[in-house]
């Protein structure tokens, strides 16, 4: 029996080959946070004597999911055996489908509350 591995809350990063220019990030990968697929890119920087990496996330949209999952699914699996696989990964693209829906709900608009209620008269209250 093969073992699934879960990759929630990891990833990976690495030298990006793809760099021109200075703005573009030293670093570029991926992690799974909460079922979430999110790209990773860093900038390596220098502060005095210290050297870190500048980290920046960016949520994916559902086909960069769904092209990294089917990649993934022919690696893992020699011809065979990819009918199983590939089920696996339609399950993990559809967590990721109902995930930003939840996780996201600032980038949301929500419209102003609506009361049912009368409008005051206010004329009975005025004293003079």
């Amino acid at each position: 029996m093969t073992k699934v591995y879960d990759d929630t809350n990891t990833g990976i990063i690495g030298a990006n080959d793809y760099k021109q220019k200075d703005t573009h990030p030293d670093q570029r990968g991926r992690c799974n946070v909460n079922g979430l697929w999110y790209w990773v890119s860093g900038w390596d920087k220098k502060a005095g004597n210290r050297s870190f990496t500048s980290l920046a996330f960016t949520l994916m949209t559902q086909s960069e999911v769904d092209t990294m999952m089917e990649k993934r699914a022919a690696k893992q699996q020699p011809q065979q055996g990819q009918q199983g696989q590939q089920a696996q990964a339609q399950g993990q693209q559809q967590q990721q489908q109902s995930a930003p829906q939840q996780a996201a709900p600032q980038q949301q608009q929500s419209a102003p509350p609506v009361y049912n209620e009368p409008p005051m008269d206010f004329d009975d209250d005025i004293p003079f």
